[in-house]
């Protein structure tokens, strides 16, 4: 699940605004509810203060072909 570094989080609640599955609690943000939780990472993306963190081996590989621009294709 998406963890929450209290040192950096400001409790702006981006992270409720941004979650489609509703599954962090507005009054704790760093209460995930597993079982509503699909791992999307939009919290991670929203956050403004880069508190929220989701550890996955693929992170590092995620994070770098997320940063590369890609050609435009036409497929036909």
């Amino acid at each position: 699940l998406p963890t929450t570094d209290e040192e950096k989080c400001v409790m702006c609640g981006v992270c409720v605004d941004v979650c489609p599955m509703e599954a962090i609690d507005r009054e704790d943000v760093s209460a995930v509810d597993a079982s509503k939780c699909i791992k999307c990472c939009a919290c991670v993306k929203g956050c403004p203060q880069k508190a929220r963190t989701y550890e996955t081996p693929f992170a590092v590989l995620l994070s770098d072909c997320f940063k590369k621009q890609k050609e435009d294709r036409i497929i036909l």
